[in-house]
This record gives C-alpha cells, structure tokens and sequence, in this order.
C-alpha cells in the first residue's frame, strides 16, 4: 500500500470511528430536545413537549421546581430510575395527569409536588423519601389509594388535604411527626392504620392515639361511628373535627379532659359525658341536641353555660341511661390492662413511651380549587403536629403495583461495538504512524 494512500486510510478510520463515538451523545439530546425536554447537566429544567403519555429521558437525575406546572395537556409520567430528587410543584396544577410512576430511586421531593392534580388516579409511589412534604398532594381528589413508603419520618402540613376519594392509610413504622392537617378535607376517610412497631403513634377503631392511646389525636372525616379506647383520658383539639358522619359519641370513664374545638365542625348530636370528665374546652360551630350527663359535673356546667339540652342520668324524674349503664364516671379501682383483649386487639402497653408534649389542630388556612396550577414556596403552608404521645389510625390499603424497568442497557452487544470501535480506531492510528515511518526511512 502506497504511502499516503496508507495514511489517508488512516486519517478516514480514525475520523470515523471519533464520529461514531462522539455523534450518540449528541444524537441523543437533540432527540431529547425535540420531544420538549430541556436538560442541563442532568437536571430537566424545561418541557415544551405537546404532553399526553411521556417518559423523563434516562439521563435526568433530577427535575427542577414548577418543570410541568399548570401543564393541562400532560396525562401520565413515568419517571425514570436515575432521578434523585423531583423539585417543589414540579407537576401542580396538572389537571389532567392521571397516572404516574415514581421510582424507588428518589430520595427527595418539594412542596406540593403533585398539588392540585385532581385527576391522578393511578399512583405508583416508591421512593425511598424521608418526608412527605407539605401539600405534596393537595387536592388529588380522584386519588383513592397510596402507599407511603417505610422510610418516611415526617407527613407535612396539608400532605393529602381534600384528597376526597382516599379511603384508607397506613402509617409506617418510622413515622414520628404527622401534621394536624395531613388529612383535612378527607371526606372519605374511614380508617387510618398505624404500623404496630411505631414507637410514636398507635391506632384503635381507625383513629390515631398517641402510642399508650391515652390521648385520641385524630377520627377520620369519613368515620360514621367510633367506639372511643377506654384507655383515653384525654380528647385533643380538634380530635373529631370535621366528622359529620358521627352522630352519637359516649365516652369511657377514664376521659378526664376534653380540649378546646375537640367536636367542632362535627355531626355528634348526641353525646355521654361521664362524671369523671373535669375540664371541657370551649366548641366553636357545635351545637348537640342532646347532653347526657350527671349532676354536679363538668358536663352538666358544660351544657348549663352553652344553654344546652341535657338530662342527668342519676336523676330520679330522668330517663334511664341510653346505653344501659349506670354512671360511667363511677368505677371501682380499675385494673389497667397489661395486654390485648378481645376487644381491644390492636392495644399494647408501652410504659416506656414520653408524656404527650403537644395539641393537635385539624383547623386548615389553605384553600385551593382543584384543577389551578400551584406553586409552592417553602413555609407556606403552617401547622401544628400530632403530639408525641397521640396517634391517627386507619385501615390498609394496597396501591396498583407497577414495575418500572429503568435498568440501563449493558451486555455483549454493546461492548462488542465498543471494542470493534476501538479496534478500528487503533488501526487507523497505526497506519498513519506507519506511513509517517516509511517517509523518515526513504528520507
């Protein structure tokens, strides 16, 4: 072979094979351009695709905040296993979205991540997050089941407000914060389940208790009766707000206080207070039809102050006591229960729990239609926790399960061409310093 023709070939493989090595990596974000995706150094920033069914490209490892919001033509998602963190209101707003995949590879997602996506339906939500972060779902009211993830810690203020299709939560082992709105506006809500490894919550007939279930922190919205744990001694605030479903409650003889607004905004019209309640807080937008009580009490002072109707049950011109009891309020040394009883089957004593240091407030400032773009900002959204030593209880549900195979592409077809590559490449190279020995030897 002639010298230079040697050395043209040469210069062609080598040229050609840096072309075919180089032109994928370009090849690839202009296609991901041309579908509407806008990625700088792996963070998705921008989407000016036509929406409809998409998958986030396999190069994004994270999705800045507000990429799709607003985003009405956008109906489902599937997110690859390579992002890491999906940024605050990054899908708010989108009217439309009725499904969408959230791999077991985020670790971190923002305010109101899916706010306002009031026709998501179809969640498939395995990430391994650590917080549920405040309006992360707010008003997915077509949402009728989600499975949060065992490593989260912490569900933030308005997490699934007015999520009025969910029927049922569970609360993992390693949850010890849930914010008093978590659940507001749940209409549907019946049972909330909490893990019986939680050191900081329990559940009993779908409500959440603190872990000894002294203090009864929150009733499901959705709840048409509850037999109260009578191990309860105190009603937190706003315990059954927003319970129209409930119409009569009688409390245990071990309740002793009932806390500000703990019935307000509720359908109790008929309640049994026993003697041994000392304190009852004031209850706005609440008004029973009837108090059942005992004479010379709290409830009796109670329901004289607030001009109530009521009947004291130890009186002799009054009714026998509705639930065929003498004074409830009257036990003789109660012997505390050291297990489960058939009656109590999710109970378990837990001496070695902290005192409850906290209120609840199930009240909500935020207000949002659904089917508006939502835009968070880190803060917005205020509210008290579930004390340390209350818990919210609620029944299993089970999501869809998806599987997502988001596994690159490896094996012996492409390290095949990339050693043919690299063969070529390297034959290339050698012809062109041959040819260049060949010339200083004639030289």
């Amino acid at each position: 072979m002639k010298r230079k023709t040697k050395r043209r070939v040469g210069i062609f493989l080598v040229v050609a094979m840096l072309a075919v090595m180089i032109y994928p990596a370009f090849s690839t974000t202009a296609e991901e351009e041309s579908a509407g995706f806008i990625i700088e150094n792996g963070e998705l920033t921008a989407y000016t695709g036509s929406g409809g069914d998409i998958t986030i490209p396999d190069t994004v490892t994270g999705i800045s905040d507000n990429v799709f919001s607003g985003n009405t033509s956008l109906t489902s998602v599937t997110i690859p296993g390579s992002v890491i963190s999906i940024g605050s209101g990054a899908f708010s707003g989108c009217t439309n979205l009725y499904r969408a995949v959230v791999p077991a590879s985020v670790v971190n997602i923002g305010n109101s991540v899916f706010a306002g996506c009031s026709s998501l339906s179809d969640l498939t939500f395995s990430a391994n997050v650590g917080v549920i972060p405040d309006m992360a779902f707010y008003g997915c009211a077509s949402l009728s089941s989600v499975t949060i993830p065992g490593t989260v810690t912490s569900i933030g203020s308005s997490a699934f407000e007015n999520c009025t299709l969910l029927g049922s939560v569970t609360i993992p082992a390693a949850v010890d914060t849930i914010s008093d709105t978590a659940f507001a506006g749940c209409s549907n809500l019946s049972s909330v389940e909490v893990d019986g490894g939680n050191a900081t919550y329990s559940s009993y007939d779908g409500c959440i208790y603190n872990k000894t279930q002294t203090k009864l922190l929150y009733c499901p919205e959705g709840k048409y009766s509850v037999k109260i744990s009578d191990k309860t001694s105190t009603l937190s605030y706003a315990a059954l707000n927003g319970c129209y479903g409930i119409t009569e409650v009688t409390l245990p003889a071990s309740v002793t206080v009932i806390e500000q607004n703990a019935f307000s905004n509720s359908g109790v019209q008929t309640i049994t207070i026993p003697s041994s309640v000392t304190d009852i807080g004031s209850q706005s937008s609440w008004t029973p039809q009837m108090i059942y009580t005992y004479s010379n009490s709290a409830g009796e002072e109670f329901a004289v102050n607030n001009n109530y109707t009521y009947e004291l049950l130890d009186s002799p011109e009054s009714p026998a006591d509705p639930n065929g009891t003498d004074d409830p309020g009257v036990k003789e040394d109660p012997e505390p229960s050291d297990g489960p009883t058939p009656s109590d089957p999710g109970t378990t004593d837990d001496p070695a729990t902290p005192a409850d240091n906290g209120t609840t407030n199930a009240s909500s400032n935020n207000t949002q239609g659904s089917g508006t773009s939502v835009t968070s900002t880190s803060g917005s959204v205020t509210g008290r926790n579930l004390a340390a030593g209350g818990v919210r209880s609620a029944s299993k549900f089970t999501a869809k399960e998806h599987v997502l195979d988001s596994t690159p592409k490896t094996g012996p077809e492409t390290n095949a061409k990339v050693i043919l590559c690299m063969a070529v490449f390297f034959v290339g190279v050698y012809l062109i310093i041959s040819s260049r020995k060949e010339e200083e030897q004639t030289a």
